[in-house]
Formats: structure tokens, sequence, C-alpha cells
């Protein structure tokens, strides 16, 4: 049977019409509840280019024999400005920070594993994000490396960076001179600098 310019119409309008609520909610990401209370997620951040669209895959490991990945710390910016990204296809919405990090860490060719607060936590169950806070100690500990994401970078930022780490080389080039217990206590915590990483 012959389709009828009514037909058209409709199939058109129906095509340009907003989505409703509930397909709306079923093309957004659902976090997977956890099999016990030492699990948590992991994201699979998939590889592209700077400018690409944010597409990852999260799975559920155990804390006790987590596969190696990477930390991130940021600053999360105001609530309202928000971004999409994909895991498995599906929207999720995170800050413009967020998004940022994610940019900067991504490979162009290789799968990077990272623990993010934003998208590893179901940040929309309270019971779930209590339980996860008592966790973040060990997240963090087991981290192969932990980055830091400060934003964008400026002029300044680059010199507080550079000052940092020449500060800490000459440290290490003169070490060898007698210091107090009070100063040896505070160059460790100093030296545990080298091993975040700031991301600009």
């Amino acid at each position: 049977m012959a389709l009828t310019s009514k037909d058209h119409f409709r199939g058109w309008l129906s095509s340009h019409l907003p989505l409703k609520d509930t397909q709306l909610s079923a093309s957004r990401y659902e976090h997977t509840p956890f099999d016990d209370e030492s699990s948590i997620r992991l994201l699979y951040l998939q590889p592209g280019r700077f400018d690409d669209d944010i597409h990852l895959k999260v799975k559920v490991v155990s804390l006790d024999d987590p596969p190696p990945y990477r930390a991130l710390s940021y600053v999360w910016g105001p609530p309202p400005h928000e971004s999409s990204i994909f895991c498995h296809g599906k929207e999720l919405l995170v800050s413009e920070s967020c998004v940022a990090a994610l940019r900067h860490l991504r490979g162009k060719y290789t799968v990077k594993i990272l623990w993010i607060d934003a998208i590893c936590i179901d940040q929309s169950s309270l019971e779930e994000r209590g339980h996860q806070v008592k966790l973040m100690g060990d997240v963090y500990s087991n981290a192969q490396r932990t980055w830091i994401w400060l934003g964008e970078s400026t002029s300044e930022s680059d010199f507080v960076m550079d000052f940092l780490n020449n500060f800490i080389n000459v440290k290490e080039q003169i070490s060898g001179r007698s210091q107090s217990h009070q100063e040896k206590a505070l160059w460790q915590e100093i030296k545990k600098l080298k091993s975040i990483y700031f991301v600009f």
C-alpha cells in the first residue's frame, strides 16, 4: 500500500519531536550494583582523538585484587555545567571539568583503566556514596599512579609546577648532609608529590 502525504508528515514529525522521558531514561547509563562490600568500579577509557566524544566501559572488580589502574582527583566545578560522555554507548552526564581531564588523559590508540569518583560511584545513591567514601583511602593507595586535574594550564600554573620540580631536584642533590628528624619528615612528605602527576 502506497504511503500518503499524511503518513510522510507523521513520520517526519515523529523523527523531529523531542524524546519522551521514557526514551531518554532508556538511553542513559545506569550503574550495575556491587557484588560485595569490597567491590569498586573501574572505567576503561576508550582511545580516541582529543576532540572525539568520550567513550568508556565500566567493570565491577574486587578491591582486594584489582587490575592495574590509575586514580584521578579533580576539581568538580559548578554542578550546572555538565557534559555528556558515553558509557557502554549510553549517555552519562558529568562535569565539564571531568570531561576536560578525560580528554587530556585519553590515549590515541590504547585503553586506559581509571578510577574517578564521579563515574565509578553512583552519585544518585546516598547509600552507595557513603559506603564507597570509606574505601577511597584504599582506592588511592592501591592505584599505580594518581593524577590531579586542576584545570587547563596557565602561565602561573606552569611556573608553580616548574618551581616545585626544580625545588625537589635540588634538595635531592644536597640530601647527603645531616638532617633533623623534623626535616626528614618534611622532605618525605614533599617527595611524595613526585608520585602524583598533575595534569594540565
